[in-house]
């Protein structure tokens, strides 16, 4: 069985899209979806090249140590040249400029996302 360029998920025969990352498989270069990245105040940086990720202390970028985040405190969808993100029924919430949020939101370059308590910058 082949495994993707991108996400190393396993694909089947015949298959033109990975079914995880959807990245064209007959590509010979792996093009991002688009170019957002998170990075905390410390200048850590994490980027996003599958359709979901989940943040969190068990989540797709985890963050073991910050014992006011969730499991899966909040997945981040993305979305060609757009990023959202939704809350996943955290006990704390995930805040976008301050404001804490109810519904899937749309991030812009420079907002400042926070999840418990971790502050991440959108760039």
């Amino acid at each position: 069985m082949n495994k993707c360029k991108n996400c190393l998920h396993p694909i089947k025969n015949g298959c033109e899209n990975c079914p995880n990352c959807s990245i064209p498989l007959n590509e010979t270069t792996i093009r991002p979806y688009s170019s957002f990245t998170f990075q905390l105040e410390n200048g850590a940086s994490y980027s996003f090249s599958k359709k979901v990720t989940t943040l969190g202390r068990k989540g797709d970028f985890q963050f073991p140590d910050d014992l006011f985040m969730s499991r899966i405190h909040a997945k981040v969808y993305l979305d060609n040249s757009s990023l959202f993100i939704v809350d996943h029924k955290s006990q704390n919430g995930v805040l976008v400029n301050g404001i804490r949020i109810t519904k899937k939101t749309k991030l812009q370059k420079k907002d400042i996302v926070q999840c418990g308590g971790t502050k991440f910058k959108v760039l």
